[in-house]
Order: structure tokens, then C-alpha cells, then sequence
């Protein structure tokens, strides 16, 4: 199981999916032909949507294979960067999504696992079955966007992601971007924006005092 921190962790990824093999029942073969890909092929530079595993594999060992290679946007904590420059080697970490600069109706799905896994159909009240968040892509198709973090962070306003996945994932951190992040968070006195923005809430308007 890992722990908090290992889960941000590129050089944790192996383990995480050694870990998940097993415990599967998957075809001893294909997992070892997706984690020699994951110890071969992805890196730091590496674009997750160009990589092809074969075409049989299992659809549980997919999902593990892009969850051991990203984690959830909502597991990082970037309130603690309020300007480009705080961000560091952090910068040009790689952040996944279906709609991540916000051109398009509706909301933005992760891409890869935590897209597919974070949650299943939703009956709406109107009784629709709420599905975008099963079609995320996991090849190299139309509608998964890449991004660096400072890109996402400071020039996408429109980004709006689905509650449930967080709406984008992130590419495992290297060491060097993870003790970056370690260090800032540790020193850094930024409240959650939720938090700030209830203090901004409960604050009275000016000129509501006596001016008798």
C-alpha cells in the first residue's frame, strides 16, 4: 500500500504496479509486458497518450498501468503556489485531461485510470445516465489534452473538472520536482482557496457600519 507521499512519487510507480499485478489475476505475461513499458518507456518527458499497450491487455492491468504513471489532481495541494515562480521544476510537470483549457461545454474528465475508476454511472434526476466520465480516452485520440502545471495553474480560468475525478490528472512527480513541492508546502502559511474564500464570505460588505 502506499503511503501519501509515494503516491506523488515517480520513482514509486513500479512498486505500485508490482503491487497491483499481485494482487490480480491477470495474465502473468501481459503484466510483465506493461511493466517492463512502465520501467522502459515513461519518464518525466515521456507524453502518456502516445503510449500503446497491447491491444489484449486487460482492461484492469490498463487502468493500473495509467494510475501507477499519474494520480489524481485533487491529491496535490497547489494553493500553497500563487505566482509561476513558486512552482520551480514543478513548472513543466504534465497535467492530463479531456477539456483542460476550457473551450467546451460541460466539464473536464481525467484521462487515463483515475478518469475510468474514480466513478461509475450516475442516474441523474431525469433519470439520464450520466456517462462522460466512462468514455475518458486512454490511447492517443482527440479530446485528451497535455499540459504543464504552470500552463494549467495560471492560464486556463475556464478549466472546470468533474467532482467526482477532479477533472485532470498529473504525471508522477520526479524527485527533484517532489522534494520542490515538499519543501514549499512545509514552509508555506497559503490557506486552501475553499477556506479563504469562506473568510471572504463571512467578512461584512464596507459601508455596512453605522455612519450616523
Amino acid at each position: 500500500m502506499e503511503s501519501v507521499e509515494d503516491r506523488l512519487k515517480a520513482s514509486a510507480s513500479r512498486a505500485h504496479l508490482a503491487d497491483e499485478i499481485r494482487h490480480s489475476r491477470w495474465n502473468h505475461r501481459e503484466a510483465a509486458a506493461v511493466a517492463e513499458i512502465l520501467q522502459t518507456t515513461v519518464t518525466s518527458g515521456t507524453d502518456l497518450r502516445t503510449i500503446e499497450l497491447p491491444d489484449e491487455t486487460h482492461f484492469g492491468l490498463r487502468m493500473a498501468f495509467f494510475e501507477a504513471a499519474t494520480f489524481a489532481l485533487r491529491w496535490i495541494e497547489l494553493h500553497h503556489f500563487n505566482r509561476p515562480e513558486d512552482l520551480g521544476p514543478l513548472a513543466d510537470a504534465r497535467v492530463y485531461g479531456t477539456d483542460l483549457h476550457g473551450e467546451y461545454a460541460g466539464w473536464g474528465y481525467g484521462y487515463g485510470g483515475w478518469g475510468l475508476k474514480s466513478h461509475s454511472p450516475v442516474h441523474c434526476a431525469s433519470g439520464r445516465v450520466e456517462r462522460d466520465c466512462m468514455r475518458v480516452p486512454t490511447g492517443h485520440r482527440r479530446g485528451a489534452d497535455c499540459i504543464t502545471l504552470a500552463t494549467f495553474l495560471y492560464r486556463t480560468p475556464g478549466f472546470r473538472g468533474c467532482s467526482f475525478c477532479g477533472g485532470a490528472v498529473v504525471q508522477r512527480l520526479t524527485d527533484e520536482q517532489h522534494t520542490h513541492y515538499a519543501r514549499f508546502c512545509e514552509t508555506s502559511t497559503a490557506r486552501p482557496w475553499q477556506a479563504a474564500k469562506r473568510d471572504e464570505w463571512d467578512e461584512p460588505p464596507a459601508g455596512d457600519g453605522d455612519s450616523s
